[in-house]
């Protein structure tokens, strides 16, 4: 019933703070770490290539029964995974006597597939790709999970996605992808609609260094250079 009960509270007080504590989130709690072989690619049968995906995962505020304790895979995004945060999260998992896993995004930190970056070499980084990772690793994760707890083969717990921006999106694919491997999903400013030339977002900057009249200046001379600056940056792609 508290699984329940938190699972409808969610999505109602995580768009409020996930935000503001995950961009002040500036420390990570003591957790394990490991490595998982990754697939490279999930849409090739004939390739069988793999890859080191670091993973961490924290269990301390698991104090019932193993078999019970929901597991929140918490998911990473377009950056170097330090570690699991300290921000709303541990709250949550303290609440429901979660685990939390947390695996790092393929081509970023130590997760990186190839020595060298070039074209041909990413075009396994899509969002179609992490998705299928996080399938994998939820398998990997669940497995080892019942064979350190000493729980039967083919045991399941509760999992529970989470995600912010990017990997909020990744969160709610995820449920709509595999919905037989989890219980629920919490997107918080998921970018799940992708617009091409969103030119809404330099707007809302430009407006921020917009004063009003009469006022001081210097913002609409900052707002006028920000097109020659973008202008002068694509200078060098």
């Amino acid at each position: 019933p508290t699984l329940k009960m938190a699972l409808r509270v969610l999505p109602v007080v995580l768009p409020v703070f996930a935000n503001l504590l995950h961009l002040f989130a500036c420390s990570t709690v003591k957790s394990k770490y490991g490595f998982f072989d990754q697939t490279l690619d999930h849409f090739d049968p004939q390739n069988n290539a793999t890859y080191r995906q670091r993973f961490y995962f924290q269990t301390n505020y698991c104090t019932e029964s193993p078999s019970r304790c929901p597991i929140f895979l918490y998911i990473c995004g377009e950056y170097t995974c330090e570690g699991i945060p300290d921000d709303y999260i541990q709250v949550f998992a303290q609440k429901l006597h979660a685990v939390i896993v947390m695996p790092e995004h393929r081509y970023y930190g130590q997760s990186v597939p190839f020595e060298e970056l070039t074209m041909d070499n990413l075009r396994f980084l899509s969002s179609k790709q992490a998705i299928c990772d996080l399938a994998s690793f939820r398998d990997y994760f669940q497995e080892m999970y019942n064979k350190e707890h000493g729980l039967s083969a083919g045991s399941e717990n509760p999992w529970i996605t989470f995600g912010v921006s990017y990997p909020g999106a990744l969160s709610a694919w995820f449920r709509l992808k595999f919905p037989h491997l989890t219980r629920g999903s919490v997107s918080s400013s998921g970018v799940v609609h992708a617009i091409l030339a969103y030119t809404q977002f330099d707007e809302q900057i430009s407006r921020m260094g917009t004063v009003k009249p009469g006022q001081e200046q210097n913002g609409n001379r900052c707002s006028r250079r920000l097109p020659l600056m973008l202008k002068c940056c694509n200078c060098f792609n």
